[in-house]
């Protein structure tokens, strides 16, 4: 018997466990890692006891690392028991409330307000379907009492100011209402999807979650509507025509349909978005920061920025919020273990060109504001900005001392996941205290 084997024989006595085919199995698969690490090292040059070692604290480690993968997946398992039944059931249910929204606050209908020309229903949409989600992740996720009192009073609140605000058709209030409305009730999801686990990690499992659902609903959206378009060239060669009402209803049941089918999906981890996490964020990192070098070199020889279209501003933080998604997916998608490596190198210069972005876009409002005194929508865009600007400096931050060796991996999950909820009150501040504070104008 060679030493090596006196080595593992002596661990394997000590970490013998539970007998049956799958512990002999698992034990086999360890014991030939433990061995082809041990060999690994022995070829670097490493004496035999301190390849052992080395090699045995490696196997460990992945061993730990399985059984926290195993545990993350575990609600995923309780989700897979809930059934496909269970979502098709949440999903009609959303399909007809949301049926049900559309007669009663459409333009003309029995709860719209006069002069309302579809604010109030475009405001209301995601309340309406934003029950049936939480219902699902409440069930199979089983949080604590806490958050769940946090997910009704969030609700409440978001639901009674978005609905009974006395806002001004279309006015600038109502408009952010109904665009960081859904955003407040996504970070419920967030509460909800989280449940009783607190740590970064958990948080950045949520951004992912984020990422893989929307890439999905985008999926079934494009096949959907090509699903719809050729049904309705179809009946146009027979001669008959698709009424308005029936496309009504079919979009009224499939689109809440969608964002539950694929919230389930991807909690079951049958979706192909997981795989290509890795795939997108190594496409698009580089793809973006180019795309905000020629940008950012186009506003500053641009002129007056004092003087620069509104829309241009607009599209500029959206660019902006595009950059804190992907670098939030870039985040989610990394291995544990990886290397620094260029993906990183991009990020810091995709980050380094939006902060550099995000500081024209403030100086510029900031200039109007004099100029023009603040408004509600001038009033948000600036706190968003500034949000933006001290997470992606500290994420910038972060990932240069990470290529400077200076930085453990682990800070990169620490730091977004701080923000995750700010971005949240922040949404709910803009629904909730914007509109009166700016006369629901």
């Amino acid at each position: 018997m060679s030493d090596l084997d006196a080595l593992v024989g002596r661990w394997r006595s000590q970490s013998a466990g539970a007998a049956g085919a799958d512990a002999d199995a698992a034990e086999a698969a360890r014991e030939e890692r433990l061995r082809a690490e041990t060999a690994d090292l022995r070829q670097r040059g490493l004496a035999l006891d301190e390849a052992f070692l080395v090699a045995l604290r490696r196997v460990r480690d992945l061993d730990a690392l399985q059984a926290e993968i195993a545990r993350e997946r575990s609600p995923r398992r309780a989700a897979a028991g809930a059934g496909l039944g269970l979502i098709l059931a949440l999903a009609a249910l959303a399909g007809l409330a949301t049926r049900g929204a559309v007669w009663l606050l459409a333009p003309g209908g029995p709860l719209a307000p006069v002069a309302d020309d579809g604010a109030l229903l475009l405001r209301t949409f995601p309340l309406v379907v934003a029950p049936f989600l939480l219902a699902y992740l409440l069930w199979t996720r089983r949080p604590g009492r806490d958050a769940v009192v946090v997910i009704a009073a969030g609700y409440l609140l978001v639901a009674l100011c978005a609905a009974l605000f006395p806002f001004a058709p279309f006015g600038d209030t109502a408009v952010l209402a109904a665009i960081h409305a859904p955003v407040a009730l996504w970070a419920l999801v967030g509460v909800a999807y989280v449940a009783t686990r607190r740590r970064p990690s958990d948080r950045i499992a949520f951004a992912r979650f984020s990422g893989e659902v929307a890439v999905l609903l985008a999926l079934i959206a494009l096949g959907g509507g090509a699903l719809l378009a050729l049904m309705i060239g179809s009946f146009a060669v027979v001669g008959v025509e698709v009424s308005d009402g029936v496309l009504g209803w079919i979009l009224a049941l499939c689109v809440p349909g969608a964002l539950l089918v694929a919230t389930w999906l991807v909690d079951r981890r049958q979706s192909v978005a997981e795989n290509i996490a890795p795939v997108l964020a190594r496409v698009f990192t580089p793809l973006t920061a180019l795309m905000l070098l020629a940008l950012l070199v186009v506003v500053v020889t641009a002129g007056d920025l004092a003087r620069a279209d509104r829309e241009l501003l607009i599209v500029m933080d959206l660019v902006l919020v595009l950059v804190l998604a992907l670098s939030l997916y870039a985040v989610s998608a990394r291995p544990p273990r990886s290397r620094v490596g260029l993906l990183d190198a991009a990020q810091l210069v995709m980050l380094i060109a939006a902060v550099a972005v995000d500081v024209v876009v403030l100086a510029a409002m900031l200039t109007r504001i004099a100029e023009f005194g603040f408004s509600a929508n001038k009033t948000a865009a600036l706190g968003l900005n500034i949000l933006l600007l001290v997470h992606l400096a500290g994420h910038a931050a972060l990932i240069a001392r990470l290529l400077l060796g200076r930085a453990a991996p682990g800070a990169l999950e620490r730091w977004p996941s701080r923000w995750l909820p700010v971005y949240g009150v922040w949404a709910v501040i803009v629904v909730a205290v914007f509109p009166p504070l700016f006369g629901f104008m």
